[in-house]
């Protein structure tokens, strides 16, 4: 438009320019203007932010402006850091919470007292109070895109194909898995070789680095062992309907132990739960501390024995004339006849080895019909056991049978 209204100045010639024309001119006039008038806004206040101990915020003109300063020799970033020479500082809390604050010693972006910038508002409905960085509406830099075929919106760090920095490389042994589980790259989440009782497995399994997984000491019904098998803490790998026995098998997503799982498709309940839960009616676990189908605890010198689950197992020691002694309750379905049980000596003897401690076991037969006499009778040898039981044989248990 200006080359034509030239063309006309030089000719003599009066242009005639309609209303429309002239008000475009004037909006690119006003554009124009209104540009030149933002820049010199944005330098006048990236040189007084220079000029402060405030970095520049305009990323432009904060290039050039560290580009000068290493270029005349000076520090860019001298009076912008602290004495420590660090933007956020925990010894001075620059940039960092104060003491005082329940997120102390941790970015100010990442508190919601101390602006956030970082977080989602309390708005937001998928991720409130999180960082932006994985929330799908306020950026999500962080999440793989929609078109990812293997890691959609979830975090680009465990994405082989954007970037995977959480995961081992192609030439390790341990390709495509977390590197905090790996030693060779870090293995932060893991147990040092110095750990005594756990090196180089998980620290959440640790009680000397953490033990997140574990149950604390004053937990009366799993202290030291995992939350998820504990009633108290979680229990979300036990049974759903006994909220006892771990779940092992898995009913439309749910999980059941094997009787709780027997009367969910209606089969009859095995001879040893209905020991367990006469047992458990008849002797209550919060007071006598009793597992069922558990795992044997086992010090560091005798973890060289397999791993074995006795059917009940009575955690307190009892005193009696024989001295300490531990009570362990297996249910002998048919005397336990037959080769496959033929191991049953040895396997009474490493558990007896295990625990470090005189073991007297009572097997009890359910025989063919369930019995609430023998049941009875059973409940009265375990009482008996409670106050005295026979001396250990040469391998430190010994044993009672019932109804065989």
């Amino acid at each position: 438009m200006k080359r034509q209204l030239d063309l006309f100045k030089a000719f003599g010639q009066t242009p005639k320019i309609d209303a429309e024309a002239k008000r475009r001119m004037q909006e690119r006039t006003e554009r124009r203007l209104g540009n030149i008038r933002a820049a010199k806004e944005r330098n006048l206040m990236a040189e007084a932010e220079a000029q402060s101990n405030v970095m520049p915020s305009n990323r432009e003109f904060r290039e050039k402006f560290i580009e000068q300063e290493l270029l005349a020799g000076r520090d860019p970033f001298k009076g912008r850091r602290c004495d420590h020479g660090k933007l956020r500082c925990k010894a001075c809390w620059k940039g960092v919470c104060p003491p005082d604050c329940k997120n102390a010693r941790k970015d100010k972006t990442l508190c919601p007292e101390h602006g956030g910038s970082k977080l989602c508002p309390p708005t937001c409905q998928k991720n409130a109070g999180k960082q932006k960085q994985y929330c799908p509406e306020h950026g999500g830099s962080a999440l793989c895109p929609p078109t990812c075929s293997k890691n959609a919106g979830k975090s680009k760090s465990l994405c082989p194909e954007h970037g995977g920095s959480a995961l081992c490389p192609q030439n390790c042994k341990n390709a495509g898995k977390l590197k905090a589980l790996c030693p060779e790259h870090g293995g932060s989440a893991l147990c040092p070789p110095t750990c005594p009782g756990n090196a180089g497995k998980q620290k959440i399994f640790c009680p000397e680095h953490g033990g997140s997984a574990l149950c604390p000491a004053n937990c009366a019904r799993n202290a030291g062992k995992v939350k998820s098998l504990c009633s108290i803490h979680g229990g979300t790998r036990l049974c759903c309907v006994c909220n006892f026995t771990q779940g092992s098998f898995r009913i439309n997503g749910k999980r059941f132990c094997a009787g709780c799982r027997d009367t969910k498709i209606g089969k009859p309940k095995r001879d040893e739960i209905i020991m367990v839960e006469f047992i458990r009616a008849f002797f209550p676990e919060d007071e006598y501390e009793f597992s069922h189908n558990r795992v044997v605890p086992s010090s560091e010198a005798k973890r060289e024995f397999k791993a074995y689950r006795p059917d009940v197992l009575f955690h307190r020691q009892f005193i009696g004339p024989t001295g300490i002694y531990r009570l362990i309750l297996e249910c002998d379905e048919n005397k336990h006849r037959g080769l496959a049980y033929a191991c049953d000596k040895e396997r009474m003897n490493k558990i007896a080895l295990t625990l470090g401690d005189h073991v007297h076991f009572i097997r009890f037969n359910p025989g063919t019909q369930k019995k609430k006499n023998d049941l009875r009778a059973l409940a009265k040898a375990i009482k008996l056991a409670f106050k005295s039981v026979p001396p250990p044989n040469e391998f430190s248990y010994s044993v009672e049978y019932l109804f065989y």
